[in-house]
């Protein structure tokens, strides 16, 4: 009987953090879309999957801070290989935690670094739309103080 109760508390707490298959699927091809957008500069679709209250909180801060905080250099860096870490949910919102491998670019070749960073996935709608930030900006309540913090 106490094997059967654990059972079943096991299943809550694991069916408690995980994503349905919609909502898992929307995940992955926005994720996708995001990574898609930096590694080929296309800055408009790529600020537009930044999270609003982020891109809000720099455009407050003025032009020159906030083209430094999004703009995508021709020789930069992009993310691949994205792992997904960790997913809060509470109610209709939703965050989920990626590590993503840094790949330095530049005007010759690629150079896969052991440089790893995180974004946060965020959905406020039940995983129907997803949007991202940095984990730095994610860890730091005084951006973006609308945004209640799950991680």
């Amino acid at each position: 009987m106490k094997k059967n109760v654990f059972f079943v508390l096991f299943l809550l707490i694991l069916g408690a953090c995980t994503l349905n298959a919609t909502q898992e699927a929307t995940l992955t091809s926005t994720t996708n879309d995001f990574l898609k957008a930096r590694k080929e500069g296309m800055q408009l679709a790529y600020i537009s999957m930044i999270h609003p209250s982020l891109v809000r909180a720099y455009k407050d801060q003025g032009d020159s801070i906030f083209l430094e905080k999004f703009e995508l250099k021709a020789v930069d860096n992009y993310l691949d290989e994205p792992i997904l870490r960790t997913i809060k949910k509470e109610k209709s919102t939703i965050h989920a935690l990626y590590e993503f491998k840094v790949i330095q670019t530049g005007w010759i070749e690629e150079e896969i670094t052991q440089k790893n960073t995180s974004y946060v996935a965020i959905s406020d709608d039940n995983g129907k739309t997803w949007f991202y930030m940095p984990k730095s900006d994610y860890d730091n309540k005084d951006i973006a103080k609308d945004i209640k913090r799950l991680l």
